[in-house]
């Protein structure tokens, strides 16, 4: 545990930093380490841990908007960053979504040991790839909920690309996937005739939530295409804790009749469309069009 912090740095509309504190912690997975921020409100509310991760945008300051909000709001929050995002260890920007699920489990256990949060029954959110991973972290019993909002759960949109940039892109991800070859491709693209992992995106749709330098002209290894997938069947069938699912109409990045089909597979899943593309609701939760009802959601699971 390290330094106490007011948090990173706030747009005109976010909380003000006296309404929470944040502190600096890490864990390890896999001989990896992974970094963490734990935020706590201003005095010294009791409501479950929502714990959350960066997913597509492989940097946990993407997610700090939405982590501020809800601790000035009373909820602790622990905001993680897996394997390969910034702050932590592991491979760069590769998209592993069974990597990502282990560095979940480790977030879980160091939630349910840390002092004065009540972190044994957590709550998890997460969106696209991290919505994925944490889908499948909820079939830990001890989960008391779960929002995914746009979940990979029908893999990446790889449809979007044209025929040639497809084939392009699956063969730089067979190379990247063999010893000592490697590849990468950009990040996001709005040309169909080049490969990359966003298809129909514009980079600058997704560079403008991120860090200067860390954005979606990013190269990333190429076998990441090949990685985000859904979780097998069975993996659902062990989901028991409610399940807040949410996809944009025309969503750029998940595909929404896939989302449709696992909140039906579900115990307790309910899913709720909204209007947009998806790429808007990624920035300030002030910008987001179902962001009162997924706090209305956590709000419910205590």
């Amino acid at each position: 545990m390290a330094r106490v912090a007011g948090g990173s740095r706030r747009g005109a509309d976010e909380p003000s930093r006296y309404d929470y504190s944040r502190v600096d912690l890490s864990f390890g997975v896999d001989g990896d380490r992974c970094a963490a921020w734990l935020y706590r409100p201003a005095g010294g509310r009791d409501a479950r841990l929502l714990v959350t991760a960066p997913g597509l945008l492989p940097d946990r300051r993407a997610v700090a908007p939405v982590a501020r909000r809800y601790a000035a709001a009373g909820r602790p929050v622990l905001l993680f960053a897996p394997r390969g995002a910034a702050g932590s260890d592991g491979e760069r920007r590769l998209l592993d979504p069974d990597r990502a699920t282990t560095d979940w489990a480790g977030a879980l256990s160091l939630a349910r040991g840390l002092d004065g949060v009540d972190g044994t029954q957590p709550l998890l959110r997460g969106r696209g790839l991290a919505g994925l991973t944490a889908l499948a972290a909820a079939a830990d019993a001890r989960v008391a909920g779960v929002v995914a909002r746009g979940p990979l759960v029908g893999g990446l949109p790889l449809r979007r690309q044209s025929p040639r940039a497809l084939a392009r892109l699956l063969g730089a991800a067979v190379r990247d996937a063999l010893p000592r070859l490697g590849a990468t491709v950009p990040a996001a693209t709005d040309d169909p005739g080049t490969p990359a992992l966003y298809a129909g995106v514009p980079p600058a749709a997704l560079d403008r939530h991120l860090p200067e330098g860390t954005g979606a002209r990013t190269a990333v290894p190429a076998r990441s295409a090949l990685a985000p997938r859904s979780p097998a069947a069975p993996a659902f069938d062990a989901v028991r804790a409610p399940a807040l699912l949410t996809v944009a109409r025309d969503d750029r990045l998940a595909d929404p009749d896939a989302v449709g089909a696992a909140a039906d597979a579900l115990s307790e899943g309910r899913l709720l469309r909204h209007p947009g593309d998806g790429l808007a609701a990624l920035g300030s939760p002030a910008d987001d069009p179902v962001f009162a009802e997924e706090r209305a959601f956590v709000a419910s699971q205590g």
